[in-house]
């Protein structure tokens, strides 16, 4: 009898280790989708805070990321200096040859090809062929550009000869011959507002300007510039402004840097939904270029005198870091304890006195040789 009643404990203990590992398996998948929740994908959608570069002290106003390797950066300064990294930021060295001094470093950009850079100064356009190691001025000879400071660059990817050049006085002049003739694109451009920054959309075919009144947005198929500037400061000057996409990013999300910091719109500024993004940066001060870089662009670069990045490498400790740490310490903590008890719960079964009663017969229950082995 007593047997009996052990085997069925025996299946109870059994069913409730069952129990307890499928219940495991459950908080295991649990926490694996947990965890996946807690880490965002990668880059600057990770999380994290600016972090300062090697290149400090240089009065950093213009950044350029080689298309055919997003490891190399350059950095253009307001002394006309010109720094290059070739991994990802970590470390520079100058390359300025052939530069007229003293020459602001406005922008730096390269052609569709990827093969030429080209530097916006307040001194002429210049052009480098050899990773900027040398330097030789563009449309002098010709007497096309017009005396002023150049301001911006940047290039149609899809019209590998086309410039377009931003300026203090003029607007933006466009050549489509590498730069042996110009004409300007001023309709609709606010007047005496100056371009510190360009940036072309290639996919969408749209022209961005970064200037002294604000954001605007030229349409190559249209013929005026639309002004996107609702929802941000007023009296703010915009040094620069850059959609992710043309470095292989979301569509609709822009980066501006600003003389109040820097802000974002994930609409493409269509209603103006601009904020800012992530500690680190210095407070009020302006970030005249950002650039996306380094291994699968997922690095933002950000001049701002001094050359910062977003993530940063150390990786600051954060909510989101220690989120998952919890989760992970808050698993081991579980399974010690389902382990615990399964030991306990065997050592138990495995008792002598336990195994005694399993294997003996109980007491009301022996054999007495007087009594009938039949009734009656």
């Amino acid at each position: 009898m007593k047997i009996a009643v052990q085997r069925g404990r025996n299946t109870q203990e059994s069913k409730r280790f069952l129990h307890a590992r499928v219940s495991l398996l459950a908080l295991i998948a649990i926490l694996l989708v947990g965890l996946s929740a807690c880490s965002s994908s990668s880059g600057i959608f990770a999380g994290g805070s600016w972090q300062l570069s090697a290149l400090a002290h240089q009065h950093i106003h213009t950044l350029a990321v080689d298309a055919n390797n997003p490891q190399v950066i350059y950095a253009g300064d307001a002394q006309g200096k010109i720094f290059a990294s070739t991994d990802g930021g970590q470390h520079w060295t100058e390359h300025s040859a052939g530069l007229p001094l003293p020459s602001s470093i406005n922008a730096l950009s390269f052609d569709a090809t990827g093969k030429k850079l080209y530097a916006a100064t307040s001194n002429g356009l210049f052009i480098s062929t050899d990773a900027a190691q040398h330097w030789s001025a563009v449309g002098k000879n010709q007497g096309e550009l017009p005396v002023d400071n150049y301001t911006a660059l940047t290039f149609d990817l899809n019209a590998p000869h086309t410039i377009y050049l931003g300026t203090a006085h003029h607007a933006v002049l466009v050549s489509t011959n590498d730069g042996n003739t110009w004409t300007t694109i001023s309709n609709g451009f606010p007047a005496g507002a100056a371009i510190n920054g360009l940036t072309f959309d290639s996919d969408n075919h749209q022209l961005w300007a970064a200037t002294t009144q604000g954001i605007y947005r030229f349409d190559s198929r249209g013929t005026t510039w639309l002004a996107l500037n609702s929802g941000l400061p007023l009296h703010i000057v915009i040094y620069t402004v850059q959609p992710a996409s043309v470095s292989g990013g979301i569509q609709g999300l822009i980066f501006a840097g600003t003389s109040q910091g820097f802000f974002r719109s994930q609409d493409a500024g269509a209603r103006q939904s601009w904020g800012g993004i992530a500690p680190g940066l210095p407070r009020n001060q302006p970030v005249y270029a950002l650039a996306l870089g380094a291994t699968g662009y997922a690095q933002l670069f950000a001049a701002s005198n001094d050359v910062y990045l977003f993530p940063g490498t150390s990786g600051g400790f954060t909510i989101t870091k220690l989120l998952p740490i919890l989760l992970l310490g808050f698993f081991f903590y579980i399974l010690y304890r389902l382990t615990r008890r399964s030991h306990s719960s065997r050592q138990a079964m495995l008792k002598p006195e336990r195994i005694i009663e399993q294997s003996s017969p109980e007491q009301g229950d022996e054999f007495d040789p007087s009594e009938p082995t039949h009734p009656g």
